[in-house]
């Protein structure tokens, strides 16, 4: 089979990092929009490795002269709707957004969709967004091509049979790597000859024992071999060991020891001489805390002075990323703003920063040119397991060590809170079977939550509005009457009743499930259809495209309602007054769109849905409790954020009285979380949706369309936006010439 073929209709590309498929995938998207009608969409998790492939295609097809999509960071269905061009670079989430307000466009404009990093239909959270964008493409009449890329994929073959049953050939695998990988094993040793005893002011424990310890490493190339042991010089201990003895002599843990990521960012930052490092920690916290320690072990950078400049304009001078930015040192984790991010990614790609310690954020795909990998993650009691390493994440994570093209090895160390063995080598060669991607919806969690929601249909005739929107039986209840409600013309056409088992069955998880199991979830997609069938056409549309959970879609439809009752009564009073009001179209300003959701208390009840988690929530000290909740006016931070204040300003806006650096970590969080993300995508959902119900009603008032746009970004001119979309990185500026430029 030729990967290249227009014929080959189904292909998966299967190889290990950096073995080139990413190449190959640029090869397949040109070959196609060079020889064949209909664009090519690239769907990929990360923003950051959807960016890449832009950098890497856009040379590529201006020699074709074929046209790259802007990088459109909300669900704008305007701009889509208007775009010509022939090669789309995308989420998964987005193009289900897309789907769902306008299937059969989106249809019509790709005949080829390429899916980044497919093993992710595995992880949970938005893995079955991926499995049922998959499905929907499998079952599409037009039958487009579709090629899914993976590196860490041990049942491979069995979702080449899911693709294409009838040809075995659409898998293409190789295990061939480039750069030579080194397997290490990290863990703290004491150095009991030099422990030093304290008295202790206790009966029980007289005696305080302080033992130095140092890193010691064990290394050994991946392929099995030789280990070699090395540790750091015992004179110059890295930390203490801190414990208690009795009278007896038996020895306890005591408090004032050395935490164990301390030590570890110690070690790493003598691995920064052979090259850039990457970091992976369990926890947001953790990575800010193993950075500013790392930091710490290094000296001042001079070529991050342009990086720490922006980071000082965009997070203020007392936020503690720009201490470890002066040390080439940075951190990452989804609770920082988007252009922050960004901006980190390319200093390591360009070895501006020198170290990088994340989360699993930068697991999963993205280029970054390092030569060492050192895994630090711990998992604890009531982690969100999307957040945990999996097999798959960690072959990811070992995929970063080493690139092709940019070294020639790759180091990958594991750091235990243990003494290592030789067994512990085997933690970074997983199995098959651990990277085995099997559907969300086999896992045991949500088993549990199937369990509950047949509870909950036996005793109401509403349960499918009352789940819980953070659960894949709540996603798939999503994603059936999306199908729903694209497919229910075509079976109206021929009379027929809606059969779920032959809509529904492409799901992997149909495929994977045992025939009890199967029947179980189709009688839970029946019981979606029965719901279907009694809801109006128009309302049905509605909830499809706002991509929430069922409950919420039907909640933010009735907020819209009294969105534009409130409208429509404002706009007869001004007529009464005599008011000129245009015959077409009027769109409000920004300040009238976001002073009327703030009358009818629409930005309060958006953070009240249950998609909204820990949105807009804030604490007087890290110590997060409910005592602790400090409660701060939405609509006052919201206004400040789009009016222009920077960082540090909105800060002791909204949290005066803090220590600033916490007050500037939870401003920061917030624009995160609420404004970039949350309301950016609840409000602009709501505002369609009122705009819609304006224009049914025969009204000219429309709240201003491009209000979320104006939330995620926190300018308040058409000008500022267009300035940020064209590449201008200082919001500040934006603001600035915006707002010279007028409305």
């Amino acid at each position: 089979m030729n990967p290249l073929d227009p014929a080959t209709r189904r292909l998966l590309l299967s190889v290990p990092t950096s073995a080139g498929k990413t190449l190959l995938a640029q090869l397949i998207i040109c070959t196609h929009v060079a020889t064949q009608p209909g664009g090519v969409c690239y769907v990929t998790p990360l923003r950051s490795l959807g960016r890449e492939m832009r950098k890497a295609l856009s040379g590529r097809l201006r020699v074709l002269n074929r046209e790259l999509s802007e990088d459109s960071d909300l669900f704008d269905i305007l701009s889509f709707s208007q775009d010509s061009t022939d090669v789309e670079v995308t989420t998964p989430e987005r193009l289900m957004h897309l789907l769902r307000h306008d299937a059969d466009a989106v249809m019509q404009r790709f005949s080829l969709f390429v899916i980044d990093e497919a093993h992710l239909l595995a992880q949970p959270g938005r893995g079955f967004t991926v499995e049922g964008l998959l499905a929907y493409l499998m079952a599409e009449a037009d039958n487009p091509r579709i090629v899914l890329l993976s590196g860490v994929l041990g049942n491979a073959a069995s979702l080449a049979s899911w693709l294409d049953a009838e040809r075995p050939e659409v898998l293409f695998t190789s295990a061939w790597r480039g750069p030579r990988r080194l397997h290490a094993l990290l863990n703290t040793q004491p150095v009991w000859e030099a422990a030093v005893r304290s008295p202790r002011k206790s009966a029980q424990w007289p005696t305080r024992v302080t033992v130095p310890q140092v890193a010691q490493l064990r290394l050994r190339p991946a392929e099995a071999g030789p280990v070699t042991k090395l540790t750091t010089r015992p004179e110059e201990p890295l930390g203490n060991l801190v414990l208690k003895e009795d009278s007896g002599g038996k020895l306890t843990k005591d408090s004032g020891g050395t935490p164990a990521y301390k030590i570890f960012a110690a070690a790493a930052s003598i691995l920064t001489h052979a090259g850039s490092l990457l970091m992976i920690v369990s926890s947001r916290t953790m990575a800010r805390d193993a950075a500013k320690a790392l930091a710490g072990y290094l000296p001042p950078r001079e070529p991050t002075r342009e990086l720490v400049e922006f980071l000082r304009e965009r997070l203020g001078d007392q936020h503690p990323l720009i201490a470890c930015a002066e040390h080439g040192v940075a951190y990452h984790h989804a609770g920082l703003p988007v252009d922050v991010l960004d901006a980190i990614e390319e200093a390591v790609r360009t070895e501006i920063v020198l170290a990088i310690v994340s989360t699993s954020t930068l697991t999963d795909g993205v280029n970054l040119p390092v030569r060492t990998v050192v895994i630090a993650e711990t998992r604890f009691e009531g982690q969100y397991p999307g957040a945990q390493l999996g097999a798959a994440r960690l072959m990811n994570a070992i995929g970063r060590a080493g690139r092709a093209g940019r070294e020639s090895e790759g180091w990958i160390v594991l750091a235990l809170q243990k003494q290592s063995e030789l067994k512990d080598f085997d933690e970074l060669r997983p199995n098959d079977e651990a990277l085995e991607a099997r559907s969300t919806l086999l896992a045991e969690e949500s088993l549990t939550a199937l369990a509950d929601a047949e509870e909950l249909i036996a005793t109401t005739a509403d349960a499918v509005f009352q789940l819980a929107p953070d659960t894949v039986v709540s996603d798939f209840v999503s994603y059936t009457w999306f199908v729903l409600t694209t497919l229910q013309p075509l079976w109206t056409l021929f009379d027929d009743p809606i059969q779920m088992d032959i809509v529904l069955g492409k799901l992997l998880a149909f495929q994977q499930m045992d025939p009890a199991l199967r029947q179980r979830w189709l009688r839970l997609a029946e019981q979606v259809r029965a719901t279907y069938e009694r809801t109006s056409p128009a309302q049905r549309r509605r909830w499809t495209a706002a991509g929430t959970s069922l409950g919420t879609a039907a909640r933010l439809d009735a907020i819209a309602g009294q969105v534009v009752d409130a409208v429509a009564t404002r706009e007869g009073e001004l007529r009464q007054l005599g008011a000129a009001i245009p015959d077409e179209a009027w769109y409000w300003p920004l300040n009238d769109t976001i002073l009327l959701l703030a009358e009818q208390q629409v930005l309060a009840r958006l953070l009240a849905q249950p998609e909204a988690d820990n949105c807009w929530k804030f604490w007087s000290t890290r110590a997060k409790g409910d005592k602790n909740l400090i409660d701060v006016s939405i609509v006052d931070g919201l206004t400040g954020w789009i009016n222009g204040l920077d960082v540090p300003a909105l800060a002791e806006r909204i949290l005066p009285g803090l220590a600033v650096e916490w007050q500037l970590e939870q401003t920061v969080d917030a624009i995160s979380s609420t404004f970039e993300h949350y309301l950016a995508w609840t409000v602009g959902v709501l505002i369609e949706q009122a705009n819609a119900g304006l224009e049914e009603a025969g009204l000219v008032s429309r709240l201003r369309p491009d209000t979320a746009w104006c939330i995620r970004h926190g300018v308040n001119t058409p000008h500022a936006l267009a300035l940020l979309n064209e590449g201008v990185r200082s919001r500040r500026l934006a603001h600035v010439i915006g707002s010279e430029g007028g409305c």
